[in-house]
């Protein structure tokens, strides 16, 4: 018979809390352990394993398309497995798969990086090998694309002439059926595919501001037999000029722009040619450079080129910019809101949305911001009240940003509380909650449950939290003990950052690390952390918690942060000359035996370091202060016998070893007899180490004898006070 029993507590006992899961998109592990297979000159793993990584981790960011880009962090693994698959002459490298990969890496990273290039040229080259001169005119046009994404526009103009060299256009064998994302523009098919390219390219150079360049590419477009003067062009020129604040050359740009779209109304927003929308993006540039340069003139010019007839809603909101940015009140603007809604009203059933909206309001708000008058922001969303329209979210998610601005974390968080009522599904909110969250982990001021609140809200969403705010929550929790939390937002988040906002995080944790005021097993337990999640984590900053340990009086920690460096098999990270030094430095300040034996003993063992003078010295420095007097003067016979030979400072080390050495002063004396032999200038410093060697060992006769010697011979000044 069994006892049953029945615990009342356990009814009021917190739920065991459980840490997320490391998320990693699908495959890249895999190709990790393959990138440290390589580097380690390791067996590498089949390449069917690689394969399957390969083709989970696009297949994931496919479907994420215009959500995620492939970042310099995740393209450190991608690029070797490319090469990989390309030396095993995978057949997971068809036209058609070619076609996918360059449509995922369209997408822009944060930080491109020249792995994200050569991965583009590798592609190339190798579909290029294997198809000949018949590749896919989809798959050279996405290469050139993903070039100009990744900022390189010499490298896609290169590409782009070499791909469409042939005077006939080829097209591959295999038939490749180009499938739409969801929320892609869809390609004209009757757009040709190389004219298409070098619009990209000069829409990259457009975007630098690169004149040269950019005419040099005009240049080459003309040789090629296209139109430079198509409307298309003729805008990104003007774009061009509009972005180098070249006024002179835009306004003969934006001439030939407005002769060259005759052909169809500018201001009819019904229209389906795309260019209208472009359109109305230049007209926006261009006003913007006309009040940056106070070309008035110009700036009414191209309001009466866009009001012309009857100008759609968008070009309405640009005329009310126009008015705030050539000082128009916020009372005056309001008039001119009143004319155009009477004009609705001779509008043709075409038009009858043209009608003062939150989007008017949104733009001049922005306008607002960009001028960094809040006040006057707030003046306008106002003025959209006192037009019965209510703030959407786009609104209150730049209300916030203004208020976080001037440090008004009260207000944006009023704006963040009537930010829930509103339609969320576009995410445009997220980066400015993440900045609110960030804000108010560093003020101090604002309770945890309120943070917790802000943050449980972007987690809900599925949200992702920028590195800023991971950081500070980090720091927050750390601060707190709440080891889980941080290593539950290190795993949601981390492993989907880029290099550089990995680098943020990593820089945030090991400052609180190091800090002074962080407790000594809160500072272990961020190494630890540290260890684990940022294995890139580099010697320097390593050697930094090393040395912080050495100085808290943990030298056990400090050197089992040591032996991980010596164990890692990263060139950036392996411990080196310098950090062995450091390490018998820390050791010697702490008088640390045992540790002293430990390092030693993975020195000697340790056959990429070539033991210097400094080294050497650094040791004498250790077994000195750990009482091994004896042990340290013998690497003062290592130092005097090699090939450096000693410095001062290993003149300096092996006298005061001398001190408390048995018959130290004999020591000493040979010591000083084989420098007096070499001709070394014997300065002051020198006879005070010599004399102490001698007197520490309690041959104080000797130390005076010597020293009177050197008295009367001029080689010591001894200075009386009275």
């Amino acid at each position: 018979m069994t006892s049953q029993r029945r615990s009342f507590f356990n009814l009021f006992r917190q739920p065991v809390k459980t840490v997320a899961e490391k998320d990693v998109d699908p495959g890249l592990e895999k190709l990790q352990e393959l990138h440290k297979m390589t580097r380690l000159q390791a067996r590498l793993p089949p390449v069917g394993e690689i394969e399957e990584a390969f083709r989970k981790f696009f297949a994931h960011k496919y479907r994420a398309y215009r959500k995620t880009a492939v970042e310099d962090e995740q393209m450190k693994y991608l690029l070797p497995a490319l090469k990989y698959l390309r030396d095993q002459d995978s057949a997971l490298l068809t036209m058609k798969y070619a076609v996918r990969l360059t449509k995922v890496l369209c997408r822009p990273p944060k930080h491109p990086s020249s792995e994200h290039i050569e991965f583009i040229l590798t592609l190339y080259n190798t579909m290029e090998m294997r198809y000949g001169r018949s590749l896919n005119s989809g798959f050279k046009r996405g290469s050139v694309r993903s070039l100009c994404s990744f900022k390189a526009v010499n490298e896609a103009r290169d590409l782009l002439v070499r791909a469409f060299s042939d005077v006939t256009e080829a097209t591959s064998s295999e038939v490749v059926e180009e499938e739409v994302e969801e929320n892609e523009e869809p390609e004209d098919p009757h757009d040709n595919a190389e004219f298409a390219a070098w619009r990209m390219v000069l829409a990259g150079y457009a975007e630098q501001g690169n004149q040269s360049e950019a005419q040099h590419t005009l240049d080459l477009l003309q040789q090629r037999g296209f139109d430079s003067h198509d409307h298309s062009i003729c805008r990104l020129m003007t774009e061009l000029y509009a972005n180098t604040n070249d006024i002179k050359a835009a306004k003969d740009w934006y001439a030939q722009w407005k002769m060259s779209t005759n052909d169809f109304d500018p201001a009819n927003t019904i229209s389906a040619q795309p260019e209208v929308l472009y359109g109305n993006i230049l007209y926006g540039k261009i006003l913007r450079l006309c009040a940056d340069k106070q070309d008035l003139e110009w700036g009414h010019e191209v309001i009466r080129d866009m009001i012309g007839g009857l100008p759609s809603k968008e070009l309405w909101d640009l005329v009310f910019w126009w008015a705030a940015a050539t000082g128009k009140g916020v009372d005056e603007i309001e008039r001119m809101m009143g004319v155009m809604e009477r004009s609705k009203e001779d509008a043709d059933s075409h038009h009858e949305h043209l009608s003062i909206d939150v989007e008017t309001i949104n733009s001049l708000v922005q306008f607002a911001i960009s001028r960094n008058d809040p006040y006057m922001a707030e003046r306008f969303i106002e003025l959209g009240r006192r037009k019965d329209i209510e703030p959407n979210a786009k609104t209150l998610t730049l209300q916030m940003d203004y208020r976080l601005s001037v440090n008004d974390i009260d207000g944006a968080l009023v704006s963040y509380q009537q930010l829930q009522s509103r339609d969320l599904s576009g995410d445009e909110d997220v980066p400015t909650v993440n900045n609110l969250v960030t804000a108010l982990c560093q003020t101090g001021r604002h309770d945890f449950e309120t943070i917790m609140n802000v943050t449980a809200d972007l987690s809900d969403r599925q949200a992702r939290l920028g590195s800023h705010t991971v950081s500070a929550l980090s720091t927050l929790h750390l601060s707190r003990g709440e080891l889980d939390d941080v290593v539950d937002l290190l795993n949601t988040h981390a492993y989907h950052y880029s290099t550089t906002e990995r680098a943020r995080v990593r820089d945030s944790l090991v400052k609180f690390c190091i800090g002074p005021s962080t407790e000594i097993a809160a500072s272990w337990d961020t190494y630890t952390i540290l260890r684990t999640h940022f294995d890139e984590m580099d010697r320097v900053q390593r050697t930094q918690i090393m040395a912080s340990f050495f100085d808290r009086g943990r030298p056990d920690m400090a050197v089992n942060i040591f032996t991980d460096m010596r164990r890692s098999t990263r060139e950036n990270t392996v411990a080196n000359a310098d950090t062995y030094i450091s390490c018998f430095l820390g050791i010697a300040r702490a008088q640390d035996e045992e540790g002293l034996e430990v390092v030693y003993n993975q020195l000697k063992l340790d056959y990429s370091i070539e033991p210097a003078t400094r080294l050497r010295n650094a040791l004498m420095i250790a077994y000195t202060a750990c009482d091994e007097h004896r042990k340290a003067l013998s690497f003062w016979e290592e130092i005097a016998h090699s090939r450096e030979g000693p410095n001062i400072s290993s003149i300096h080390l092996a006298m005061r070893a001398c001190e408390r050495s048995p018959r130290g002063d004999n020591k000493a004396r040979e010591i000083w007899n084989r420098l007096l032999k070499t001709g070394v200038d014997l300065d002051q410093p020198l006879w005070a180490s010599y004399i102490g060697g001698l007197v520490g060992s309690r041959n104080v006769a000797g130390a005076i004898v010597e020293l009177e010697e050197a008295v009367a011979r001029g080689l010591v000044v001894i200075n009386s006070y009275m």
